[in-house]
């Protein structure tokens, strides 16, 4: 995995080669009981530490994508590139002015014994609109749909129980 890799974003590793899904992230015991498993068309990962490792193993061909969250926050203006931490005076962060305000704002009057309702009120705003641009909201469609587009199919159905 890259070395700022945080997580992998939830529903994004793609067999590139075989033109589908990677089921996971497995957990340890759902992971064991492959190893015994009869040999199936789906594909299925976990992470092992810094490793994603993949089931059943790709040939040396495939190529497997994922989208995944940095944990590099620190964003350098020379270079325009991202870092993992603070070594210049021009370094800025990758998050929004207001949130960090909001932030150091509230720790500063948390750590004053100072009364943070409206502190706190502030930095959830700040915090909710960043996180809602985060993820783009799906497509709702009032029309039709097209014949080939399924409700149900294996594109989006979960690989488990329902979190039941």
């Amino acid at each position: 995995m890259p070395p700022d890799c945080l997580r992998i974003q939830p529903d994004t590793v793609w067999d590139d080669t075989n033109k589908k899904f990677v089921f996971g992230k497995l957990t340890p015991k759902q992971w064991a009981g492959k190893g015994s498993a009869v040999a199936t068309a789906d594909r299925y990962f976990i992470v092992n530490g810094r490793s994603i490792v993949l089931y059943p193993t790709p040939t040396t061909h495939d190529n497997v994508y994922y989208n995944y969250v940095s944990n590099w926050y620190v964003w350098d203006v020379g270079l325009a590139q991202r870092k993992a931490e603070f070594t210049l005076d021009s370094d800025t962060t990758v998050f929004h002015d207001r949130l960090v305000m909001n932030f150091a704002k509230l720790k500063f009057m948390e750590e004053q014994g100072f009364d943070t309702t409206a502190a706190v009120s502030n930095f959830n705003q700040s915090l909710g609109a960043a996180l809602a641009g985060d993820t783009p909201a799906p497509d709702l469609r009032l029309s039709r749909p097209s014949s080939d587009l399924h409700l149900l199919d294996r594109t989006n159905l979960p690989n488990g129980n329902w979190g039941i």
